[in-house]
């Protein structure tokens, strides 16, 4: 009866291990499609693989210490590689063409959703910088006549000067 007990429970943690293999190729289906999208240097996919790996062992260990109190053994591994290649050989390529079809609908949907709401926003802002462009322009316009208006010998000299320095420049 003992070992009937031990046999059915490493069949379950094989079972899970194969599930955990299986989780483990969706997983990185998921970050092939994100590179897809995103398309992040050699810096950024570095960090990225660095953390997809820490987070698939984290997983791992924490569902291990779930079903078999984190004990690490051949069918353990096996199971883990079994569901990998399980998933490498016959889904991944089924996934990931469903994968970038949801992530391209959603990106879809979303300028959809974000275009309409853009534009407007750009011809108001458009709109104001004109404005303010107008506003400037009119105010430093009005200066410069308020101060030929206060300092009209200052403007006469300055023509003077330069009237001097263009006939210099002619001899």
């Amino acid at each position: 009866m003992q070992q009937e007990t031990v046999v059915y429970y490493q069949v379950i943690d094989f079972t899970v291990t194969i599930i955990l293999g299986l989780f483990i190729g969706f997983a990185y289906d998921l970050l092939r499609v994100l590179r897809r999208l995103l398309r992040p240097s050699r810096q950024v996919l570095f960090f990225w693989d660095l953390l997809f790996w820490l987070c698939v062992t984290f997983v791992a260990f924490t569902a291990l210490l779930a079903v078999n109190w984190g004990e690490v053994r051949a069918y353990v591994m096996i199971g883990l590689g079994i569901g990998c290649a399980f998933y490498a050989l016959f889904l991944t390529n089924h996934i990931y063409r469903m994968l970038n079809l949801i992530v391209q609908t959603a990106v879809k949907i979303c300028k959809m959703i974000i275009t309409p709401t853009i534009r407007p926003v750009r011809f108001v802002l458009a709109q104001l910088l004109r404005l303010e462009k107008d506003l400037t322009g009119r105010a430093m316009a009005g200066k410069k006549a308020i101060a030929g208006r206060v300092t009209r010998k200052n403007v006469v000299l300055r023509e003077k000067i330069k009237e001097k320095l263009h006939n210099k420049r002619r001899n």
